[in-house]
């Protein structure tokens, strides 16, 4: 139950499988991946549609992309946004981390 009102365009689990942070419309929410059970969501991370996400391979970040031009890096656990990256002209349509 409590699932996105907004269709989810993306979505990636933790690099343990413990959990899946999914994106719809302007929200991220992070589920449990046992049972799906709603952990934490995000609001108004960007002011426009979140169209990437991805976790840090090594380190409990979550970064979202979205069609703002800007990528937000927060903490799942707790919510800390972390950094705010800007500067782009157009929609920033993918992200990801490198595993080094």
């Amino acid at each position: 139950a409590g699932g996105h009102t907004a269709p989810v365009v993306c979505g990636a689990f933790a690099p343990d499988a413990t959990a899946v942070a999914t994106a719809a419309g302007r929200e991220v929410r992070v589920w449990k991946a046992e049972d799906m059970t709603r952990q934490r969501t995000f609001e108004n991370l960007h002011s426009a549609a979140i169209v990437g996400i991805a976790w840090h391979p090594k380190q409990p970040l979550l970064v979202t992309s979205s069609e703002d031009a800007t990528v937000q890096v927060v903490n799942p656990s707790t919510g800390e946004r972390i950094r705010e990256l800007w500067g782009n002209s157009e929609a920033v349509d993918t992200v990801s981390f490198s595993a080094r």
